[in-house]
């Protein structure tokens, strides 16, 4: 992609330009004039009978739209990462419900643009609901209703299983202590007068138990 100057740099580049061209082909105006035209060819078409640089007004860089339907359009706007409610009323001259009808039916809105779900509902499920959710609470109208669905259907594509599916270790942090403590104290028969032996707790991985009357201060640890 090409930077785009503005005058005063394409200026100063130019004049950097300048100066070693006039050392070497002398001081004449139309000699470095003529030299700089062979060194960048393209330049002449800024320049007039003078040599005075002439910026003319910037051209629309917009690629064409071939598309003939809303449909078609939104989709290469899509491409361009040009999609807005604006661009598409003034490329399909369509009126801006059913702009917001297309877009909402096909399309999920980032907060800035709208994208094919493809490129959208992708990365950590919760992480993105959260990031979309908050998105939400600065948005309104439409764009705000779009968000809070997109949350909700990122929470959706979540694949859910069974709990006996499912398969633990003792250390995964996603086992609380309490049921962590009852299973120790199961494993072990540690029961005295029907109440548990074991404190139970996870810790950087490990499992820390104690006898619960207050004998072994300094704890056993044990590593699954």
């Amino acid at each position: 992609m090409h930077q785009r100057l503005a005058r005063p740099q394409f200026q100063s580049g130019l004049i950097s330009v300048l100066i070693p061209i006039a050392l070497l082909y002398g001081a004449s105006h139309q000699s470095w004039r003529e030299a700089l035209l062979k060194l960048a060819p393209p330049s002449h078409t800024h320049l007039d009978e003078h040599g005075a640089l002439q910026l003319k007004n910037e051209a629309s860089t917009r690629l064409p739209i071939t598309a003939n339907d809303l449909a078609g359009i939104a989709e290469q706007l899509s491409d361009l990462l040009d999609l807005i409610e604006n661009t598409l009323m003034a490329c399909a001259g369509c009126s801006a419900r059913d702009a917001t009808t297309h877009l909402l039916a096909y399309y999920a809105f980032n907060g800035e643009l709208w994208v094919e779900p493809g490129a959208y509902y992708v990365g950590h499920t919760f992480e993105n609901a959260e990031r979309v959710r908050r998105q939400a609470e600065q948005a309104s109208g439409h764009r705000r209703v779009a968000m809070l669905r997109q949350a909700d259907l990122f929470i959706s594509k979540v694949r859910r299983v069974s709990l006996s599916d499912l398969r633990f270790i003792p250390r995964d942090a996603i086992i609380p202590d309490v049921v962590l403590e009852h299973w120790v104290n199961h494993y072990l028969n540690s029961r005295q007068e029907g109440q548990p032996l074991f404190v139970v707790r996870q810790q950087n991985g490990a499992v820390r138990f104690r006898l619960r009357d207050g004998a072994g201060e300094n704890g056993l640890r044990v590593r699954h």
